[in-house]
Parts: structure tokens; C-alpha cells; sequence
């Protein structure tokens, strides 16, 4: 007897339409402020029913993409949010630009300080540290600390660093490529001057992504800790379920991979809690 294959299932029609949509408005295509197309047009573009429609709207709204008004269809928020993703080396900056946003940074602070933990991390005697703010169509999103070996001050100026990529620079100006490393991602309320910076209340919870690079020889290169608006930016991961074959030839997880995803399951868990804790008590 014929063994049946299982046919793949589609993936609901809303889905597809709020998918669509929600791409076009993540590239740019359809940006802040502008209109959506009618329902009808929508209807017709996609062909689907007209509550197909509207359930993928409604989607869209509660994400916080779009905003519908009677009688003047549905809007793009102003402030949409924006995807960064944290397993990437490529950092804030080049990944927002793909999504074709107007990229602009501000270096706050540069020094070149001797010792400390960081110099000791980074095999030198003397850090330079980098304090940048960085802002997505004029508005404030991220603060940046940044520690890199002293020599790059040698390379590197504050002004090559104003509205550009700091890994961009170290490549053209120091022969430098950048890879991965390490990542660490927390939920911390901002106070003082980083949150002025930001222009958000103090104690508000913000996305803080720290680590450390390497460079082509397997170098650490650089440490750096980031701190993003989390009602401007949120910071996919892909959980990967990696598998090792055993010898006996089945397939089981790798201790090694099992405790990485589990700490990132935790620390996602971790932030969304403090988030909404610190949501409540503003």
C-alpha cells in the first residue's frame, strides 16, 4: 500500500496579506505616515475576501504598525518599529540603512584611557572609548559604548565616525573585519543622562545588548554595550535546534548547544518580565 505524503499546510490568508504588509512597511515601501491602499484594493490585490482583510489589519494595528481611523482607512505609525537583528555582526547602523531609514549618529565622547578590565580583555595598555548616540529619521534610539585597543585612535578619528559605521571605518581606515562574538541581551530601566539622551522618561526599560567582537585572526577587537529604546527597536534572535549524531547514530542535542539556547530562552524571558514590570510601575 502507497505510503501518502502529507500535503504542507498554507498558512492562514490573513497571514499572508499581514506578512506582505508588514514587509512593505518594515522596507520602507509604505512609509511612516502614509496611507495603506483600501480595503478594496487590498481585496483585489490579494484576493481574498474583504474580512481576510480586515483580520490582517487588525493584526497590523495590534503590533502597534499601523493606525485605522473611520473614514480615512488605515495610517503607518510614525513611529514604526524598527527590527534589529542580534545575531548578526553587521551592527545597528548598516542593518537599519538595508531597511532603507535615515541613519544619522553622534559621537558624544572619545578618549583614549589607560588599564581597566576592558584593556586587559583586549590584550593592550591603553582603550579608546567611544560614547555615540544614534538616531532613525531624527529621533534618538540608541546609546553606544564602545571600547577598542588604543591603536585605533592612531586610525580612527571622532569625525570619521560622525553619521557612519564604525566597523565601515575600521575596515577602510585600519584593515580591520569585524566577526562575531559573544551577545548578551538585558532589560535595564535608564536614568540620568542616558535617559535625557534618549528622550524617554527616567526608569524607562530599554533593550541593552552587550559583547564582544573579534577580527580576522580571531582577536577580541572590540567591547561594546548597547542601549536601544525598546518602544523603537526590538532585537530578533532565530532559535536554531542544532543536533549532534551520537554513536550510535541517533540525532540528540549537544550539551554545549542545549545550555545556549536555554540561556537565551532565559534571558528573553528575563527581559520581557522586567519590561512589563517597569511598564507597570511608570
Amino acid at each position: 500500500m502507497p505510503v501518502r505524503t502529507p500535503t504542507p499546510r498554507r498558512p492562514y490568508l490573513h497571514v499572508a496579506v499581514s506578512d506582505s504588509l508588514r514587509a512593505r512597511i518594515s522596507n520602507r515601501e509604505i512609509p511612516p505616515g502614509a496611507i495603506l491602499p483600501s480595503e478594496m484594493e487590498l481585496t483585489t490585490e490579494f484576493g481574498v475576501s474583504r474580512s481576510v482583510v480586515r483580520q490582517a489589519l487588525r493584526t497590523l494595528a495590534d503590533e502597534g504598525l499601523i493606525q485605522v481611523s473611520p473614514g480615512r482607512g488605515a495610517v503607518v505609525a510614525t513611529h514604526a518599529e524598527w527590527h534589529r537583528d542580534a545575531q548578526r555582526t553587521a551592527g545597528l547602523s548598516t542593518q537599519m540603512r538595508a531597511l532603507k531609514a535615515r541613519v544619522n549618529t553622534r559621537v558624544l565622547s572619545y578618549a583614549v584611557r589607560s588599564g581597566g578590565a576592558e584593556a586587559t580583555r583586549l590584550g593592550c595598555k591603553d582603550v579608546l572609548v567611544l560614547e555615540r548616540l544614534r538616531y532613525l529619521d531624527g529621533e534618538p534610539v540608541a546609546y553606544i559604548r564602545t571600547w577598542l585597543p588604543g591603536w585605533v585612535a592612531e586610525k580612527v578619528t571622532s569625525g570619521d565616525l560622525e553619521d557612519a559605521s564604525l566597523h565601515m571605518r575600521l575596515h577602510e581606515h585600519a584593515g580591520v573585519d569585524v566577526h562575531g562574538g559573544p551577545r548578551q541581551i538585558h532589560a535595564v530601566g535608564v536614568t540620568g543622562e542616558m535617559a535625557e539622551r534618549l528622550a524617554v522618561p527616567t526608569g524607562s526599560p530599554v533593550l541593552q545588548l552587550t559583547g564582544e567582537s573579534l577580527d580576522q585572526d580571531g582577536k577580541p577587537v572590540e567591547i561594546f554595550s548597547t542601549w536601544h529604546r525598546s518602544d523603537r527597536i526590538a532585537l530578533d534572535i532565530t532559535i536554531i535546534d542544532p543536533v549532534v549524531a551520537t554513536p550510535e547514530g541517533s540525532d540528540t542535542l549537544s550539551a554545549s548547544a542545549g545550555g545556549a539556547l536555554a540561556q537565551a530562552e532565559r534571558s528573553l524571558r528575563d527581559a520581557l518580565r522586567a519590561i512589563r514590570k517597569a511598564a507597570t510601575e511608570n
